[in-house]
């Protein structure tokens, strides 16, 4: 058992048209039959802006773009339009059965903000993703997930008081790193190794 969770064992049925293999290494199954299955959390995507999608439209409750200053926060259509929709997917697609591929959500049942803070053809700037990070945090959010890259070997302050403003307030803030085949992080995920190196 993990925090009381009976461990049931790799249930879902094993197809290329799903993501089972990697629900099974975690016991996805095992957690939603114990009841977790993210009611009630509040998972913020900051990225270039979830992508609509039958699997994770009715999951969307709010968002904000940053990028582009306005309150419709959808991607540009260029190069990685589909990034936060794939991001999305993992976290919170539906557990509805279809024909074909199908992905099932880690956590279905979790509402969704949508925060995009860049272009996949531009990136997205320190500024914007600090503005994403304060608000996803102050409009409830309990997970920020960040699939951002970045070959920066720095973070700017501020962008570290963004994730810190995040921790005080109990929010957990997963960032991608190593996209570039660095040994230890870049960009944005350097702000785990800047907070471990100030306590």
């Amino acid at each position: 058992t993990t925090r009381g969770v009976e461990d049931l064992g790799a249930t879902l049925p094993i197809n290329a048209q799903s993501n089972n293999v990697a629900l099974n290494a975690i016991s996805a199954s095992s957690a939603w039959a114990a009841g977790y299955t993210g009611k009630g959390i509040k998972v913020a995507i900051i990225d270039v802006g979830i992508a609509a999608h039958p699997e994770t439209n009715a999951r969307i409750v709010g968002g904000r773009d940053f990028f582009d200053n306005d309150d419709t926060p959808g991607p540009d259509g260029g190069p990685y339009s589909d990034h936060a929709v794939g991001a999305a997917s993992i976290i919170a697609a539906s557990h509805l059965r279809h024909g074909g591929q199908d992905t099932m959500g880690v956590a279905p049942d979790v509402q969704l903000l949508n925060v995009r803070v860049g272009s996949g053809a531009t990136g997205s700037s320190p500024e914007n993703i600090a503005a994403g990070i304060r608000y996803a945090v102050d409009s409830g959010a309990k997970v920020i997930c960040m699939p951002l890259q970045s070959s920066e070997d720095g973070v700017p302050q501020f962008l570290v008081d963004a994730v810190h403003h995040a921790f005080v307030n109990n929010v957990v803030v997963v960032i991608v790193g190593g996209n570039y085949g660095n040994y230890g992080p870049t960009g944005p995920a350097m702000v785990a190794q800047i907070a471990g190196e100030a306590l």
